[in-house]
């Protein structure tokens, strides 16, 4: 699965190639039991178990909730692009935006760990089959973490 932007010019047409890997590990992680005690979001690796869920569900709405401020600042900025190019006709909103499809070549996580962490801010790595290792970037606001897909440039982490 992988996250894109439908109608949108000027921002990146994919989100991250990694993403897609995430999406495989939802199902895994909750039969294998990787899923933390108490909030899903109330750990680093919670917040990433949970994006995946969400992906894998395809809950936009979910995805949405679990994105951190940079990456919902990119999400906008392409949504409000998707309704300049039509014209303003029809409001294009963030949601509209976000699209999960299947993609091939994901794979199944051995496991989620917790990288790096400075107490605002964390690296989760998602580790998969022959040393696959994907990190993913995630913040704390509001007491909860937040995957961030791209930095406050715009840019893919």
């Amino acid at each position: 699965m992988v996250l894109t932007f439908r109608g949108a010019t000027g921002i990146a047409s994919r989100v991250a190639p990694f993403v897609a890997t995430f999406v495989a590990i939802g199902a895994l992680a909750w039969a294998v039991g990787l899923r933390g005690c108490g909030e899903p979001d109330g750990t680093p690796e919670g917040a990433v178990r949970a994006f995946v869920a969400a992906a894998r569900a395809e809950d936009k709405a979910a995805l949405w909730e679990l994105l951190g401020p940079d990456s919902r600042r990119v999400v906008t900025a392409a949504a409000a692009a998707a309704t300049d190019k039509v014209g303003g006709a029809r409001r294009v909103a963030p949601l509209d935006v976000l699209d999960v499809g299947a993609r091939a070549g994901t794979y199944a996580p051995s496991e989620i760990v917790l990288a790096s962490s400075d107490g605002a801010s964390a690296t989760v790595d998602v580790l998969g089959p022959e040393g696959r290792r994907d990190g993913v970037h995630v913040v704390q606001v509001g007491g909860r973490w937040r995957v961030e897909l791209w930095s406050r440039g715009g840019g893919r982490r």
